[in-house]
C-alpha cells in the first residue's frame, strides 16, 4: 500500500492560541460550537507585492481572478 502524506502550513494568530480581540459574532461563534465550522481572517493575496513563495501577482490579474471566483461562488461550486 502506497504511503499518503498531508502537507499543511501552520501559522500561530495567537499566543498560546487565545485572541486579546473576540472576532466572531454570537453566530459565528456557535457555528464553531455547534457544526465545527472555522473561519480564517487574514491577508489572503496582495496586489504587486512579493508573496510567500517569491511570485508577485499584478492587480489586474488579481481582480480578474477574484471575478471569476465570485462566480463560482454564486453557482454554488466553491469548495475548500
Amino acid at each position: 500500500m502506497k504511503k499518503q502524506f498531508l502537507l499543511r502550513e501552520f501559522f500561530k494568530l495567537c499566543p498560546d492560541g487565545i485572541c486579546d480581540v473576540e472576532v466572531l459574532n454570537e453566530q459565528e461563534r456557535k457555528l464553531v460550537r455547534e457544526e465545527k465550522a472555522m473561519f480564517l481572517i487574514g491577508v489572503m493575496q496582495r496586489a504587486d507585492a512579493e508573496n510567500g513563495n517569491g511570485r508577485t501577482y499584478p492587480r489586474e490579474i488579481l481582480e480578474r481572478e477574484m471575478k471569476n471566483y465570485e462566480q463560482v461562488i454564486a453557482e454554488s461550486r466553491a469548495v475548500g
